[in-house]
């Protein structure tokens, strides 16, 4: 017994003195290990280029915006801005490229459409050349227009919590096809906010447009065959609040409440390449679980900018009138008018 338990002892002392030795190598090689670890670059820690583009038939105007991504270990100081610092230019595939110019008020790329037209089913270059030597460049295409019109089946108004919802349905339908095509579809409402004025009349603050919240089917999907595919949302309106001077930050009508209402309903049908599909597509699933869900797995955001990041993609778009609405606040919408 006693033979056994010295035998133990003797295992743990050799055990402690393997311990020992390893942690007094580990701290003669401390000021090593502290002097690589500030050398240290990181995989994709250098700033890349940031480039996003969407080009359609329906633009007025071709617009590129360049940004240099952010890594996590610069400090702001270390961040240069590309800002006008570079050539962009663009092409139909197998042409001579046509260089865009800088707008600095702006602070992107542009070029009128009338010096560069967009066509459907035509395929596209885009380069980026800085001027510290970044390169960057893609390729799209801007597919035909294979979509129906889409049609608003049914409206109705409801209440709740107080405010007025307007519940909509529509149904789009896509013709066939015989290859895989990728689609973007949603609906908004054209609003405004209005309010009293001293007289009791009522007057319009600003107008604007906000998108229709989407509660059945998908605003983004595959289609290779066509079909009919069925939308339902709602729009909220009605609640007070103050509009703000711009200028000031103070209530531009100190005395009036303001009541958000609508006019009209528009939907809109987007027929997409792959890139801006699937560019898309990956942030919607970045973003879909929200930053309180434990189990999201990773999401790879969609690049097809090569030695870059961003997004060069073509669409083709239409926005069809689907209904106008009237509706009208009445004098309970309002409170009293304070003294």
């Amino acid at each position: 017994m006693t033979l056994m338990i010295n035998r133990i002892r003797l295992k743990g002392w050799q055990l402690n003195m393997v311990a020992l030795s390893l942690v007094l190598l580990m701290s003669s090689c401390e000021d090593f290990f502290i002097s690589e670890v500030k050398n240290l670059k990181i995989p994709g820690s250098e700033p890349q280029l940031v480039v996003y583009s969407y080009i359609s038939p329906q633009n007025t105007q071709l617009r590129v915006l360049i940004y240099r991504s952010v890594p996590y270990s610069l400090k702001p100081g270390d961040y240069i801005p590309v800002e006008g610092s570079a050539d962009v230019f663009i092409a139909v595939k197998g042409e001579d490229f046509v260089k865009l110019e800088y707008d600095a008020e702006r602070g992107y790329f542009s070029l009128p459409i009338e010096d560069f037209p967009v066509t459907e089913n035509t395929r596209y270059l885009l380069k980026v050349e800085t001027h510290d030597g970044d390169y960057t460049q893609a390729e799209c295409y801007v597919p035909g227009y294979e979509i129906e019109n889409p049609e608003l089946t049914d409206i109705e108004e409801d209440q709740e919590w107080g405010n007025k919802i307007y519940r909509m349905k529509w149904r789009l339908t896509t013709k066939p096809g015989n290859q895989e095509r990728y689609f973007r579809t949603g609906a908004f409402a054209f609003s405004y906010n209005i309010y009293k004025d001293e007289d009791g009349n009522l007057d319009t603050s600003r107008a604007f447009s906000r998108y229709v919240r989407l509660e059945r089917g998908s605003w983004l999907f595959e289609d290779s065959e066509g079909g009919d595919y069925f939308y339902e949302g709602s729009y909220r309106i009605g609640g007070y609040s103050f509009y703000l001077d711009p200028d000031t930050g103070q209530p531009a009508y100190p005395h009036e409440h303001h009541y958000l209402t609508i006019d009209s309903v528009f939907l809109y049908a987007t027929q997409t390449d792959y890139h801006y599909y699937r560019f898309h597509k990956s942030v919607n699933d970045y973003y879909y679980y929200g930053e309180d869900f434990p189990f999201a797995e990773t999401v790879h955001i969609y690049t097809n900018m090569s030695n870059g990041l961003g997004v060069f993609g073509g669409f083709n778009r239409r926005t069809f009138f689907a209904a106008e609405i009237i509706s009208e606040p009445s004098d309970n919408f309002f409170p009293w008018k304070e003294d």
